[in-house]
């Protein structure tokens, strides 16, 4: 076996850890099955077909029903520079004065300015051609359906150029504005949104929007790979996909017939009885259906290169990934900040099950919820990591009855109530930085066509999720040059001022210390900040609570100096919690 030799030396420390640990683990009864093969039905496509649990989630979430609801939209901005022949070189001075030479650059600007336009409409015609998702719509009776043939798209274009600076911000925030949080109907085609935007200075501003019912992110990363294709290369034939995402759908519901979805049902609604509810933040105001669900967001730089790869080895001797390490700090600062300790939180990740081998390609939304409990808080941070690891790796030992079912199950069981909601996500991409992982070398391919192209460069300005009933989000990758960083995305206006960067601040601080100091995974009490500013912070928050008692806000307070903020729940035992 040399070729799996090489594969298994070619791993990071960390990966060869997990396989360690997985070659280990008893193997179950699931290792003998096999799952299903899609069985393409191009003569089916244009029918309808059912939505999938992640569809019926946004679907149902857009509802104006349902607390922190009413819009779902993907929004991507990038800037797009192009250079224009050099209307300074000797030859063209001998035979221009300086006004025809201005006239003719903004000739050549306005020349360039409709070739890549033209260029980019030619792009998007072919690929809504060969991606059945971009011609789908949702239609009232909750099932979707790819239309035979759709009009001609054209972007949008706005002229900028000529206008003040101050101008042109005000109309990109507009044109943001609109693409983000606009409400737009789903039962009409199309669900997605191209703007162009002249600039001064040969630049050009790409604005789009696409309905998260026909993308995830990986999706997205295969739509501005295949688009720069695309505009570079019109003469080049993308590979014909054999499956869709209808294909994918209809094959993946009747999976729900094995025995091996039936086990992971079995197994999740066991968990129905103890599972908790949503961590208890402090907030300063209750969702309900008419919240405004305006996103912030929080960028930081979590950990140097260094640190970061110290805080890798040392996870990895407890067997963690990557991944697994930043969840578990995760993990401590919602509980420093949640009135109760015992909580639920979902894990966001996108799943391709290996149904079809062009089931990568396919467009569509293939984003898997996962919900994991979080119970226990005794022992030692690597106690309580390895606990939380090892409840986890059950889990998703069990991955075919999804988060959302579990929660549909949940309100069913409640009578039919929308209670049961998990409104805050931790999502890595960690694993999908590494320079060999397949989004990577995409990407990498991507930027090398870009700088070697004489028509333009492309740099992403945002790539935002506005989605319904999301409360808080953490998004963790490592950045080009190794460090660790997030974005953290919440509902603005929604938590006291101030406490989602001093949670940011204590997350950073925590992985830090982990990274730097031993004794700090053998702590049962957890270092959030250099100085007592964390627990004025949370008590604070606690004090703008308005579903908090002032009696419950002093004996945090209390507790917190004594036992430390982690620890403290309202149904907490003073004496059991080590007083």
């Amino acid at each position: 076996m040399p070729d799996f030799s090489a594969r298994i030396a070619a791993l990071p420390p960390e990966k060869r850890e997990l396989l360690l640990q997985r070659l280990n683990r008893p193997q179950t009864s699931q290792a003998s099955v096999v799952l299903p093969v899609i069985v393409p039905r191009p003569q089916d496509r244009h029918l309808p077909f059912p939505l999938t649990d992640v569809q019926k989630a946004y679907w149902i979430g857009r509802q104006d029903l349902f607390e922190l609801g009413g819009y779902a939209n993907i929004f991507l901005e990038y800037e797009i520079a192009y250079q224009l022949p050099d209307l300074g070189s000797s030859g063209w001075r001998t035979l221009m004065s300086g006004l025809l030479r201005t006239f003719a650059g903004k000739y050549l600007e306005n020349k360039v300015n409709t070739f890549f336009i033209g260029r980019l409409n030619l792009a998007l015609s072919r690929l809504i051609g060969r991606h059945d998702m971009l011609r789908a719509i949702m239609r009232p009776d909750g099932q979707q359906q790819i239309l035979p043939e759709v009009p001609p798209y054209k972007v949008g274009v706005i002229d900028l150029r000529g206008q003040s600076a101050q101008q042109v911000e005000s109309e990109l925030k507009k044109i943001r504005e609109c693409l983000r949080y606009t409400k737009t109907p789903i039962d009409q085609w199309p669900l997605f949104e191209f703007s162009v935007c002249l600039l001064a200075g040969q630049r050009l501003r790409l604005l789009i929007r696409v309905d998260p019912l026909i993308i995830d992110g990986d999706s997205r990363g295969n739509l501005i790979r295949e688009l720069n294709q695309l505009l570079l290369n019109p003469e080049d034939v993308l590979p014909p996909l054999e499956c869709t995402y209808r294909d994918y759908a209809l094959t993946w519901e009747a999976f729900r017939q094995s025995g091996l979805y039936q086990h992971s049902r079995e197994y999740w609604l066991k968990q129905l009885p103890t599972l908790p509810p949503a961590p208890r933040l402090p907030r300063i105001q209750n969702a309900s259906a008419l919240t405004p669900s305006r996103f912030e967001f929080l960028a930081r730089e979590l950990l140097r290169p260094e640190a970061w790869q110290r805080l890798k080895d040392r996870a990895a001797r407890t067997g963690l990934s990557p991944s697994g390490i930043a969840l578990a700090a995760f993990v401590e600062i919602l509980a420093a900040w949640s009135k109760e300790p015992r909580f639920t939180l979902g894990l966001i990740s996108t799943y391709h099950p290996p149904l079809h081998p062009q089931i990568e390609d396919v467009f569509g939304n293939f984003n898997a919820i996962s919900l994991l409990a979080v119970e226990d808080w005794s022992g030692t941070f690597e106690t309580r990591t390895k606990r939380l690891w090892t409840r986890l790796m059950a889990d998703l030992d069990h991955p075919y009855f999804s988060g959302h079912q579990v929660l549909q199950e949940l309100n069913r069981q409640a009578g039919g109530t929308s209670s049961a909601t998990i409104p805050i996500f931790f999502n890595s991409v960690i694993e999908e930085s590494q320079p060999n992982h397949p989004v990577r070398r995409h990407a990498a391919v991507q930027e090398g066509e870009m700088k070697e192209s004489s028509l333009y460069q492309l740099k992403t300005l945002e790539i935002g999720a506005y989605i319904p009933q999301v409360l808080m989000m953490s998004v963790l990758h490592e950045d080009p040059s190794g460090a660790l960083s997030c974005k953290w995305q919440t509902i603005e206006g929604f938590f006291p001022p101030g406490m989602i960067s001093d949670m940011l601040s204590a997350y950073g601080y925590l992985l830090q210390q982990l990274a730097d100091d031993e004794k700090t995974w053998q702590a049962t009490s957890l270092p959030l900040l250099p100085s007592e500013e964390p627990l004025a912070a949370r008590t604070a928050s606690l004090a703008a609570d308005t579903s908090c008692d002032q009696i419950e806000v002093r004996l945090t307070q209390l507790w917190g100096q004594l036992l430390g903020p982690h620890q403290i729940g309202s149904k907490d035992n003073f004496f059991e919690r080590g007083g």
